[in-house]
Formats: structure tokens, sequence, C-alpha cells
């Protein structure tokens, strides 16, 4: 799963694939494709307990929630990378509960962190959604975390360790299911 967000991110090769002879890259991006993967996760862990169909209800669920983007977000609170005019599918769902709980500004890093726990919950839903809604946000925490502090790109960090979260509510779900 760790391997999946990532390079559903577009890391790990996904972003594009070389395949020309001319040593030109292809003229689109594969990240969908390792997206597919990752909801597959989701979907068979369902299977496991609920008819196949609900698994691939589950998975088709699960990547629907993943294409609502987070990129809007990304800033972490730090206005210099914030972009007002990069919103997501998922923002007018978020600025709702944001507004609610009285964070007033998509540039509060309170707001980035209900992104993506609000995106978390939807993605695991299927198994729960609770796991995820806590582990999504506290992987795109640490990378945030680790700007500026290390050699290597932080975001890439954030991208696993949210995937591996992801891993993690699916065995979650499947220990209380007893499937596992």
């Amino acid at each position: 799963m760790a391997v999946a967000s990532r390079m559903s991110g577009g890391g790990l090769g996904a972003e594009i694939l070389p395949a020309r002879t001319d040593g030109g890259k292809m003229p689109f991006n594969m990240t969908w494709l390792p997206e597919v993967f990752f909801a597959l996760g989701f979907g068979i862990a369902l299977a496991n307990v609920l008819p196949i169909w609900c698994g691939a209800l589950a998975a088709v669920w699960s990547y629907i929630w993943m294409q609502t983007g987070h990129g809007a977000v990304l800033h972490w609170g730090k206005l210099n990378e914030y972009d007002p005019t990069r919103k997501q599918t998922l923002s007018p769902v978020v600025d709702w509960i944001a507004q609610r709980i009285g964070i007033v500004s998509d540039t509060d890093v309170n707001y980035c962190r209900l992104f993506m726990a609000v995106k978390g919950f939807l993605i695991g839903l299927p198994v729960g959604g609770i796991v995820l809604a806590i582990l999504w946000p506290l992987g795109y925490e640490i990378g945030a975390r680790l700007r500026g502090k290390v050699s290597f790109d932080p975001h890439a960090v954030a991208e696993l360790i949210s995937g591996a979260g992801a891993g993690v509510a699916i065995v979650v779900f499947l220990l209380l299911t007893g499937s596992l």
C-alpha cells in the first residue's frame, strides 16, 4: 500500500513511463494505474467479509476518493507555498466542515490536516475509515515537518507513510472481522 500510494503521487517511476525508442516520454501520466491497485486493497479486504460485488464497489469508492486530489493543501500552512486558485473536488465538503468547527481559512495548517483527515476517512471508509482518518494526515504531517531538513523529497515520505497507514487500516479491519 505504501508503494502504491507513492506511485499514485507520481513517484517511483509512475510519473511518466519511458516507452519510445527516441528517448522521449509517453504523452500521458500513469499514476491512475497504481491508484487502481491501491484501491483494490480496500476492495479485497471487504470481499473477505461481504460478497465480492461489495468488494468491487469498495474498490471503486476508494479509487474515486483517491482521485479527489489534495494539491490545494500541500502547502501545510506555509503561505509562501499557498496557491489560492487551486481547489480540489473535496474542497467544498472540507470548507463546510471547517466553517462549522471554526477553521476560517484554507491557509491554516489545521485546514490542511482536516482536509487530509476527511480524504483519509473517505478512502478508508470500506474498512471503517477511522484509522485512516488519523494515519493519512499523520503521514503528510511528518512529511511537512521534514521539509528543509532532509536531502530527499519529504513529499515522498508523506505518501509512503500515508499509504502504509492505509495498509494498517486494512489489517486492523481484517483483524477485527476475524479474516486475518
